[in-house]
């Protein structure tokens, strides 16, 4: 049996696609063809596809939200998992639960109708928990480790753990998941406060962001890492490439020149990455000169 059949075995079979064109899966509108893509809707669907990956020795990645992603022109090998259908929100007492599936913005959102605050930056991170996860995302309010407690995972042995903060050691921008292993939801810590307060300085900020960054043409945003002890938008405009990492009203050249490719797509949507590669690969050797080598592309 492939490992097509042995997934849809395993799965319900119309949760198992072959030869899925992923470009119109990111925000970025671009990349090739996965050879297959599977859904899963419960920790059992990850157990089995981590099982059958590691039989069948394919690889495993994960697919979000498709935020602060680059699918390459010649697709992806092996598997493509889609973690969408672990998606809730659970809180009880000062701990929310939240499936790697959900967006963050949406666990915020379920945070504040319950009447609970302490983790508004994921509200302004475009993407699902899974990926804030690995990833320790965050923004200048505060980074997923202020509030993590313990994430659940499927490793590439197909054996779930439950991981605490000082298991992971997540550092900037590294959120310590072990290689191989698929997120399947974490454990946050939130508390009582004035949601109303929260809710609305989250709306202010997405306000400006809209006004300041160049969220309706196909992009992933600021991409670079900051750098120790620096910005990462100081050494931006120091390269005079402000306009790729901070898009400020008025002043989008930069940004624009690097999407002029990605506005080249074809009936389906999709077009070539490599041109936009060769771009950014141009503007990052700019700024690991302005950084003194301390460049970070995440």
């Amino acid at each position: 049996m492939n490992l097509a059949d042995a997934l849809r075995s395993a799965i319900e079979p119309d949760r198992v696609r072959e030869q899925v064109p992923l470009a119109q899966s990111t925000t970025l509108k671009a990349g090739g063809t996965a050879d297959l893509v599977v859904s899963a809707h419960s920790v059992g669907d990850v157990v089995a596809v981590q099982r059958l990956a590691s039989l069948h020795g394919a690889p495993v990645a994960v697919l979000g939200a498709g935020s602060n992603l680059i699918v390459a022109d010649d697709g992806v090998r092996g598997i493509v998992l889609r973690v969408d259908g672990l998606a809730w929100t659970d809180i009880d007492g000062d701990l929310a639960t939240i499936g790697a599936g959900t967006m963050n913005a949406h666990a915020v959102r379920a945070m504040h109708k319950a009447g609970y605050v302490g983790a508004e930056f994921l509200a302004l991170v475009p993407g699902q928990f899974g990926g804030s996860v690995a990833m320790n995302a965050g923004t200048r309010w505060g980074e997923l480790s202020d509030v993590l407690d313990a994430v659940t995972i499927v490793t590439a042995a197909a054996e779930v753990q439950r991981l605490t903060l000082g298991d992971l050691k997540p550092a900037y921008r590294h959120g310590g998941v072990p290689v191989g292993a698929v997120v399947v939801s974490g454990v946050i810590r939130v508390e009582r406060g004035d949601a109303a307060t929260a809710r609305e300085r989250v709306r202010e900020e997405k306000r400006y962001r809209g006004q300041t960054q160049p969220y309706q043409e196909p992009c992933f945003g600021s991409s670079f890492a900051n750098p120790p002890g620096d910005a990462a938008g100081r050494l931006i405009e120091a390269v005079g490439a402000q306009g790729v990492a901070l898009g400020r009203r008025g002043d989008q050249r930069e940004a624009r020149e690097l999407h002029r490719e990605l506005e080249r797509r074809d009936r389906a949507g999709s077009c070539r990455i490599d041109g936009v590669g060769a771009q950014v690969r141009s503007r990052r050797n700019r700024y690991r000169a302005a950084s003194g080598g301390s460049c970070v592309w995440v």
